[in-house]
């Protein structure tokens, strides 16, 4: 359990401790996914579910670009928010 999972570098050591234990790990528990890029162009999420880990996140980065876009009536489509998560995304995200 974790509060972002980002490139996927505390779940990684987080793993190696608990399977150095003898445990086994089969989930990940997130708050927010931020869906940045792992070791390749993917999303660590992705990477972790194709290692057979199941990916529980309460938000993504996308849930949460999906709902400053969905704007009351009378109001700007784009706010100072909205434009600093679009760059975070485009800098940092998985292809």
């Amino acid at each position: 359990i974790d509060d972002v999972l980002s490139a996927g570098t505390a779940f990684a050591e987080a793993r190696r401790m608990i399977e150095a234990a003898g445990g086994r790990v089969v989930a990940f528990a997130v708050g927010l996914d931020r869906q940045e890029r792992g070791t390749d162009r993917t999303s660590a999420g992705s990477q972790l579910k194709a290692a057979g880990i199941d990916v529980i996140a309460i938000a993504t980065l996308a849930d949460l670009v999906d709902a400053l876009r969905q704007t009351p009536a009378g109001h700007a489509p784009e706010s100072a928010d909205l434009s600093a998560m679009l760059d975070y995304q485009r800098e940092y995200g998985a292809a």
